[in-house]
């Protein structure tokens, strides 16, 4: 298993040749979304589908470099182990085209889960119980969650089902606008988006009341931060070396909690959500400190790695994940 720690000298080798994953903006973010909902609420499911289809289409006929990635990441999620794959045989670019349309679906998915539309019955939700517990307790933490799946069911999960306050973690510029449209389509949604380019004092003081506070803070660990993408840790993923944020693991030790797993994926007949104990707290020694990074980090990327090879369709991070040497 290769783990290989990189500096801030090294950042630029370890990004994307074509772009930093953040510096792929989202267009008309506000009024994309906003017209997302029109659609979903007052024109109906089959109306969004039958809007989402030529769009998925023409992105995937113009987006060479998104074909590239996803052929990519699908081969290998394939290779890595085939027995436990959907898929019967090795992916093309009508598997291709798939993933990109499993991602349109995604997005009516988040929309029915911002309006409160999700029935409880379509959710299996393993390890509930774990989940009571917390909210029994008032038991803040720091929820890891990644790009498998869709992350938008946990507000879901917490509004509709127990009333936890999730706080989400994101670190693109669009947090207020997608909190506007949130406002304005459900006014009983309690998950909140938080803008966070880096975790300076202030930002760790006021999470930690927050987690005092009974909440859950929820940050995704498979993609490098925005502002120090030097601040990783190298392991093995599906075969081929990836880099991982070192920031998830570190903010989690600074706020001495409870730390779990999120993944929300999509099945037959509804969607099933695997909430699961990471770490009753994180530590990571002084003189052993990138050690224990590395072992937090590798711990979080095999289970990465199961969901990834079971439902690489669900798999929505079209760029160029692997390190290149």
């Amino acid at each position: 298993m290769s783990r290989v720690n990189n500096d801030e000298k090294s950042a630029s080798s370890n990004v994307a040749p074509e772009k930093h994953w953040a510096s792929i903006e989202e267009r008309g973010v506000y009024w994309g979304i906003t017209t997302m909902v029109f659609i979903y609420r007052y024109l109906g499911r089959w109306v969004f589908t039958l809007v989402l289809y030529p769009v998925m289409a023409y992105f995937f006929i113009v987006g060479r470099e998104t074909r590239r990635h996803s052929l990519e990441f699908l081969s290998r999620a394939y290779s890595f182990d085939p027995e436990a794959s959907p898929f019967h045989r090795p992916p093309s670019l009508w598997s291709s085209f798939r993933h990109l349309l499993s991602f349109g679906n995604s997005l009516i998915d988040k929309v029915a889960s911002w309006l409160g539309r999700v029935p409880v019955h379509t959710m299996d939700f393993k390890n509930r119980q774990l989940f009571l517990d917390a909210v029994k307790e008032q038991r803040g933490g720091i929820i890891l969650a990644s790009h498998i799946g869709n992350m938008e069911l946990c507000r879901a999960m917490g509004q509709n089902q127990h009333k936890m306050k999730l706080n989400v973690l994101v670190h693109t510029h669009h947090a207020k606008n997608f909190n506007r449209v949130l406002r304005k389509s459900n006014p009983n949604v309690t998950a909140e988006l938080l803008q966070v380019t880096s975790v300076g004092p202030d930002t760790a003081m006021m999470l930690q009341d927050k987690v005092a506070n009974g909440e859950m803070v929820i940050i995704v660990g498979d993609r490098l931060s925005v502002n120090t993408p030097g601040r990783n840790v190298r392991l093995d993923f599906l075969g081929k070396p990836a880099s991982f944020p070192q920031g998830p693991f570190i903010l989690a030790s600074l706020l001495k909690c409870p730390v779990y797993l999120l993944f929300c994926v999509k099945e037959t007949k509804g969607f099933s959500i695997h909430f699961e104990s990471f770490a009753e707290r994180i530590v990571l020694p002084r003189k052993m400190r990138e050690e224990a990074l590395n072992s937090v980090t590798e711990a979080y990327a095999r289970r990465l790695e199961y969901f990834a090879v079971r439902y690489p369709l669900q798999w929505y991070n079209f760029f160029d994940f692997w390190y290149k040497h």
